[in-house]
């Protein structure tokens, strides 16, 4: 009997190691209308650069309309999304990630809790500029 308590307690532990919920990427998220006419050129670029600084992501310029972000998450693990914006809406999308279970559709949780975070600065940051 204690063989298989201890078994279910190694098979419990490993379980929750590997916690994984289905990624949550941010899609068609609308920005606010009449932005355009308050941005100077560049402005979105710049605009969604500083949220993504603000909540510790290193964003990198990857071309017209599409930043590149990383972010290290406890020291080991990485998540690096794309963030691809124009005057309407934006989208955030898992590029890659190390040590952040990535698999099938699934992510560790803090990955999502990660790009929440940077939906929410971006929202933020596009909010302040528009009023």
């Amino acid at each position: 009997m204690k063989r298989v308590l201890a078994a279910v307690a190694v098979v419990a532990l490993l379980a929750g190691c590997q916690r994984a919920e289905p990624i949550q990427a941010v899609s068609q998220q609308p920005v606010p209308q009449g932005l355009m006419q308050k941005l100077a050129p560049g402005g979105y670029d710049k605009l969604y650069a500083e949220a993504a600084l603000s909540k510790g992501w290193r964003p990198e310029q990857v071309g017209p309309g599409r930043l590149r972000a990383s972010i290290t998450i406890r020291g080991t693990h990485r998540l690096t999304v794309d963030i691809v914006y124009n005057s309407a809406i934006y989208d955030i999308g898992v590029v890659s990630s190390e040590n952040l279970n990535q698999a099938d559709g699934k992510i560790h949780p803090a990955a999502n809790t990660a790009i929440r975070g940077l939906r929410d600065a971006i929202d933020a940051a596009l909010s302040r500029a528009a009023f």
